[in-house]
């Protein structure tokens, strides 16, 4: 502990005993055989150990609250109820036992009843586990979550912040985090189908992170419909006639008013075709009957199973020219523009790449 004398230098004694408070001497007098921890007007006294300042004033004594030097901030029970709330989660507690949660609870402490009991406070004797005890500065007080209320059904009450009339807004006030929201298409798969397709009917899913006073979906035959305060849900559009990419927009508003949006696309998408075989020239039918799948770009690596058979790469010309590596060298394969129509009908311009060779073994290529 530390007292800061007037007219004397510092003096500083460290003490391993925690809770030492200053004391007020009974006569304003430095001779009369004052204590280490008495204070007088216009001193300080510091407790090492505790990280505790106090003064002397004419009006009284003071404790001043000081910044922790671990977190950097000023410590919570420092801190006035003003400042916190009303509540202030202090841990569980074994209501079974007989004693109290705490012997000195300040006001706004409370506990979750962790295992339920008989313990006595205030009057109060019957206490099941996720039940409240809780204090308001004077008297013992119960929130009886025993019926399984939610925080939405529990009232609130506190001068300093009205807007707030459940434990839920309270909690969501002092433990604020802003809105959140994801969109996702199901229908179709993926939310990709082939160019030349017609999609008639779009299956959006929404999640959003916590309850909202407004969710709503826009885009191409979206229902005007708030779906607050369901968290997550699915919505089928049917009826609809989408040939171009289409993109349906997730809008969420919380109770704070803060908003967010998401967004999920059907994409139309052109495919890339792969095989091996001996012909130099392909139809459209074998082509659609190679290995294929929907894409944006011609980057690809593949390993081709050949006897002695060519390999083929075919994409759309919209897509740029390709580079060939086999075993880190370049090989350049025959190349040719074809007008190639997919098995959605849609008929645009390809690159059929042929390896000039029939190969044979497990060829990897390599394709930028």
């Amino acid at each position: 502990m530390t007292k800061l004398v007037k007219g004397a230098r510092l003096l500083i004694k460290n003490s391993e005993i925690s809770g030492i408070e200053p004391t007020v001497p009974a006569v304003e007098d430095h001779t009369l055989g004052w204590l280490d921890t008495d204070i007088y007007k216009g001193e300080f006294f510091l407790n090492m150990v505790d990280y505790r300042l106090w003064t002397r004033t004419n009006t009284g004594v003071t404790e001043i609250a000081l910044i922790d030097p671990i977190s950097g901030k000023i410590r919570v029970s420092d801190l006035p109820s003003s400042i916190l709330g009303a509540v202030i989660y202090q841990g569980t507690w074994n209501a079974s036992i007989g004693n109290p949660p705490s012997t000195m609870p300040e006001q706004g402490w409370y506990w979750i009843v962790g295992t339920s009991g008989n313990t006595n406070l205030d009057g109060i004797n019957e206490w099941q586990s996720g039940d409240w005890a809780i204090h308001n500065g004077v008297v013992w007080g119960k929130v009886d979550n025993s019926n399984n209320l939610t925080a939405t059904e529990i009232t609130y009450t506190n001068q300093s912040y009205p807007a707030y009339t459940t434990i839920e807004l309270a909690l969501n006030g002092l433990l604020y985090v802003l809105p959140v929201v994801t969109g996702t298409i199901s229908i179709p798969s993926g939310g990709a189908v082939e160019i030349g397709s017609t999609v008639t009917s779009v299956s959006v899913g929404w999640t959003t992170n916590k309850i909202m006073s407004s969710v709503t979906i826009t885009g191409t035959g979206a229902p005007v419909t708030n779906f607050a305060p369901a968290t997550s849900g699915t919505i089928v559009i049917n009826s609809l006639s989408l040939t171009t990419n289409t993109t349906y927009t997730m809008h969420c508003t919380d109770l704070e008013l803060a908003t967010a949006l998401a967004t999920a696309t059907v994409n139309f998408r052109y495919s890339r075709y792969w095989g091996v075989g001996t012909l130099t020239t392909l139809s459209d039918g074998q082509i659609n009957a190679l290995s294929n799948e929907l894409s944006t770009t011609r980057v690809k690596t593949i390993t081709y199973v050949c006897a002695n058979q060519y390999f083929y790469y075919i994409y759309p010309v919209s897509w740029g020219t390709s580079t060939f590596t086999i075993g880190g060298v370049e090989n350049v394969p025959i190349v040719s523009t074809i007008s190639h129509i997919n098995n959605s009908g849609n008929n645009a311009s390809y690159y059929f790449y042929r390896s000039a060779n029939l190969l044979t073994g497990n060829i990897t290529v390599v394709i930028n």
